[in-house]
């Protein structure tokens, strides 16, 4: 159904709490982040000191930070280097929405389209990922450390593809790809295949930008609606938008465009550094990434329409960014394929008959595109009516038979539920603990040492009144008294 009119005016006079809360949680997720991000550069500093202060002609700086790194490492012992280089990659977590600081990106969903476009897909949420790279020396020298960032990448990546395929808001489904997205980035860079993280972040923020911007086509052509169960049939009254958000879901599926290449460098940088598990896991995602991108495609452009409110086209002005972001989503990937030169197509044809003649060298594209073939053909078949009527497939009851496993999906593995439930029953009990330990007896103590200053200079002041007659008595008494006390001292 369409927005309410409470709703509507809510959006247009500006009060949504809803935004507020999303604004609040991404604040403090990356607060968590940047903490430890901090904490880690200054201990990085503290044991690098040596190494940099040795020589007045050595600084700091991207280009040196492997020697220092090795420095460090040498200064202190492998344990604590690797909590330094964990805190240093805190930072990234946050930043690119990794397990378990990923959920504020998916509620700044909230904030309007174009910013989701170029902020929460590509370019601040990458910023993390870029991080690792530069710093990438820090971590690299940790074996430790490489294997926790490629792990907190693989739970990234499947995390946000599981809960992606449930997602009815078409704007929160995009925003778990793009978590699963750079989980897929972030596994790469720890299981050392650097340079495909970078070339999949660098093919993903295009195709990604213009998958937003789709999706916020729709959006205004809807009058605000972004749940999927109201839109169908969109590619009859929007086509412009429904082929390119087409040409952004073969992208990112790996169907040939963009994706393909970036995708399946990462795979063969994943067999080749050995990390097997994480390749079926990486492979498993992908089949993931074209099942919940079709489905969002077939939902919202396929079949009937469904809303209440009449769809209008998209003018001029939103559909040519569309367009013109279109063409680097389809071919990005192949012009940085070589290993991000820019190949002539007498160079792409003599590294394809060199594929061609080693056989092995075609095992992982071809099962890159399966996967990915499969994906979208389990789309097709469940949410498209004509193939779903051919098969007899009844979606709501099969949903019902594997209830629970859906319930994960849509509770997000109910990990927000947790963080709430967290904050409810401990931060909050422990924080309200704390101020009254706070206002009670730490203020007691300072108040009482402020009103005992108080009172001695109360005192004191009476005896400071101007008055000779009262200085020579107080002088007499205390000589008295030093009198008896020395008296008493020598008799005894």
């Amino acid at each position: 159904m369409a927005p309410s009119g409470s709703a509507t005016r809510s959006r247009a006079t500006g009060k949504r709490p809803s935004a507020a809360s999303a604004a609040t949680k991404a604040f403090i997720m990356n607060r968590i982040g940047d903490c430890g991000l901090l904490i880690g550069i200054l201990m990085f500093l503290f044991f690098s000191i040596g190494w940099w202060a040795s020589s007045s002609d050595v600084f700091l700086s991207f280009t040196t930070i492997g020697d220092a790194a090795k420095y460090v490492l040498d200064s202190t012992n492998p344990f604590l280097y690797t909590v330094i280089a964990v805190l240093i990659f805190l930072g990234p977590v946050a930043k690119s929405a990794q397990f378990p600081l990923h959920t504020w990106l998916p509620d700044a969903m909230e904030g309007p389209t174009p910013i989701s476009a170029l902020i929460h897909a590509a370019t601040m949420v990458a910023a993390g990922v870029y991080l690792i790279a530069r710093v990438y020396p820090i971590f690299e020298l940790s074996p430790d450390a490489m294997t926790i960032i490629a792990w907190t990448g693989a739970i990234t990546a499947i995390l946000g593809a599981t809960i992606a395929i449930t997602q009815q808001d078409i704007k929160k489904a995009l925003a778990y790809s793009t978590c699963s997205q750079l989980g897929y980035m972030v596994m790469a860079m720890g299981a050392g295949a650097y340079t495909a993280g970078l070339f999949h972040l660098m093919t993903h923020a295009y195709f990604k930008a213009m998958l937003f911007l789709c999706s916020g086509a729709v959006i205004h052509g809807l009058n605000d609606q972004q749940n999927m169960k109201y839109m169908g049939g969109l590619r009859k009254h929007m086509p412009a938008v429904a082929y390119t958000y087409l040409i952004g879901c073969l992208a990112i599926s790996g169907i040939f465009l963009s994706g393909f290449w970036s995708k399946e460098e990462i795979f063969s940088g994943l067999l080749e550094h050995n990390q097997i598990l994480l390749l079926v896991i990486a492979i498993i995602v992908a089949g993931l990434t074209a099942f919940y991108m079709f489905r969002t495609y077939f939902l919202t452009f396929e079949g009937e329409y469904r809303g209440h409110e009449y769809p209008h086209n998209a003018s001029k002005t939103i559909t040519l960014p569309l367009i013109i972001l279109a063409f680097p989503s389809a071919i990005i990937g192949f012009i940085l394929c070589g290993k991000f030169g820019l190949p002539s197509f007498d160079a792409f044809m003599r590294i394809s008959e060199e594929t061609a003649s080693h056989g092995e060298s075609l095992l992982i594209p071809i099962v890159s595109l399966i996967v990915a073939l499969a994906g979208f053909g389990l789309a097709m078949v469940l949410y498209v009516d004509k193939y779903r009527n051919m098969f007899k497939i009844n979606l709501d009851k099969f949903i019902r038979q594997i209830k629970p496993v859906y319930n994960f999906s849509t509770n997000l593995w109910y990990i927000d539920k947790s963080y709430y439930k967290l904050v409810d029953y401990i931060v909050l009990p422990v924080s309200e603990f704390l101020s009254v330990f706070d206002k009670f007896l730490v203020d007691g103590i300072v108040n009482l040492v402020a009103l005992w200053v108080r009172f001695s200079g109360w005192i004191l002041r009476l005896f400071q009144n101007g008055n000779l007659q009262t200085y020579a008595t107080i002088l007499f008494g205390g000589l008295m008294f030093l009198t008896f006390v020395f008296t008493i001292y020598w008799l005894l």
